[in-house]
């Protein structure tokens, strides 16, 4: 995508709609990782190890929709 170009990625009702009525069914299984110490965090990626959570950049580039807009002449006003 050249430097001149926004992508949007649009949602919808992604977790449940807009405002707060999402329920996290999985709270109590969720670590707090702000108070934990530097060395409590390398335990723990020992641990679990590496987890590819995201898709491929190359997959997201494929499914955007991209629009092209025309520029808004400001010399104008």
């Amino acid at each position: 995508m050249p430097d001149d170009e926004v992508a949007l990625l649009e949602f919808g009702d992604f977790l449940g709609g807009s405002g707060n009525n999402h329920i996290d069914h999985h709270r109590d299984m969720r670590l707090d990782i702000e108070e934990m110490s530097y060395e409590d965090l390398l335990a723990l990626s020992e641990r679990i190890g590496t987890v590819n959570t995201g898709l491929p950049e190359e997959d997201v580039k494929n499914h955007l929709k991209t629009r092209t807009c025309s520029g808004i002449n400001l010399d104008m006003w």
